[in-house]
C-alpha cells in the first residue's frame, strides 16, 4: 500500500511550504525566513533555495506527467541577490514539454514582506529537468496535485517548524570539513514519494559539502551562491556521503566539484554537482 507523503513530520512540512497554482501557466512556491534557514551573513541557506525551487518545479511538472510520476534530472541556480527579508517567493513556469521530459523555469524573489510575486526583489533564477517515469504501486498517491489551477495550501500542520538550525535539523553529519565529506541518513524526515532522500534535500547535502570545503580552501566563511546538480540515481539504503574536489581558488571564491554517494549500496553514484562559494 502506498504511503502517505510528505509524512507528519518531514522537512517540507517544517520548512513551511506553501504552494498554490492560480492558473494553468504558473505555478507559485512560498516559505518564510525564520532564522534556522539563515547562513551566519544572514541570508537564505541556498540548499533551502534548491528545495523551493524543487517543489515549485515539480508542483507545474506533475500536472504535465500524470498519471506517471516525475524524477529530477537536472537543477540549477544562479543568485542575483541574497534572500533576507523573505517571504522567498518562487513562480515557475513550463519551458518545454516532451513525451519524457520536463523543463521547467523558477524565477525566485525576496518579498520584503509581501507574498506578492510583483512586489518581490529577483533573487535568483532556477532551471529544472524533469523524468516523466511510468508509476509504480508503491509509488505515494499524488493524484491531488495534479490539479491546473488550485488555491494556495500549506504543506505545514499545527506542530510543524524546525526546531534547530537546518543541517542540525536534518541530521547531516560532518564527517571531514576540509576535505568536503558529509553524510546524511535515509530516514522519513527527508524521503521523497519514492521513499528515497528528497531532491531537494540533496541540494541541502551538497551546499554543506561545498561551504565546508570552500571555507578550508579559503581560509575563511564563505556562503555558496549558485550550483549545478544532476541526479543520476535514487538513495536506496543510504547514508549518502559526499566527496568533494576544490577546483579553482581565487581571493575571494572557490569552485567546487561535490559527488554524492549511496554509502550503503557500494558507493553507487547519486548525484554530481558544481558549486561557487564566495568569501564573506
Amino acid at each position: 500500500m502506498a504511503a502517505t507523503y510528505p509524512p507528519e513530520h518531514h522537512i517540507l512540512r517544517d520548512l513551511r511550504i506553501e504552494n498554490e497554482r492560480p492558473t494553468e501557466d504558473h505555478a507559485i512556491t512560498r516559505v518564510p525566513v525564520v532564522d534556522h534557514v539563515l547562513t551566519p551573513e544572514g541570508g537564505v541557506r541556498l540548499g533551502v533555495i534548491g528545495t523551493v525551487i524543487d517543489a515549485a518545479g515539480a508542483s507545474m511538472a506533475i500536472t504535465e506527467a500524470l498519471p506517471n510520476r516525475i524524477a529530477t534530472v537536472d537543477l540549477s541556480y544562479v543568485t542575483r541577490s541574497p534572500v533576507v527579508d523573505g517571504p522567498l517567493v518562487a513562480v515557475a513556469r513550463l519551458l518545454r514539454k516532451g513525451s519524457s521530459l520536463l523543463v521547467v523555469r523558477v524565477e525566485v524573489g525576496d518579498g520584503h514582506g509581501s507574498d506578492d510575486p510583483q512586489a518581490c526583489t529577483p533573487a535568483g533564477i532556477g532551471l529544472m529537468t524533469f523524468a516523466v517515469i511510468a508509476r509504480k504501486e508503491h509509488h505515494a498517491d499524488i493524484s491531488a496535485a495534479g490539479r491546473r489551477v488550485s488555491p494556495r495550501s500549506s504543506m505545514a500542520l499545527e506542530h510543524s517548524g524546525l526546531a534547530a538550525p537546518l543541517f542540525d535539523a536534518l541530521g547531516l553529519v560532518v564527517v571531514d570539513a576540509r576535505s568536503g565529506v558529509v553524510e546524511l541518513a535515509k530516514t522519513d524526515y527527508v524521503r521523497n514519494s519514492f521513499g528515497t532522500i528528497n531532491g531537494g534535500v540533496l541540494t541541502m547535502v551538497v551546499e554543506a559539502a561545498a561551504e565546508a570545503a570552500s571555507a578550508a580552501a579559503l581560509g575563511r566563511p564563505v556562503t555558496v551562491i549558485d550550483f549545478q546538480i544532476h541526479y543520476l540515481d535514487q538513495t536506496r539504503v543510504g547514508p549518502a556521503r559526499t566527496s568533494t574536489t576544490v577546483l579553482r581558488t581565487s581571493a575571494t571564491e572557490a569552485v567546487c566539484e561535490v559527488t554524492v554517494v549511496d554509502a550503503g549500496n557500494d558507493d553507487l553514484v547519486l548525484t554530481v554537482a558544481t558549486a561557487r562559494a564566495v568569501a564573506t
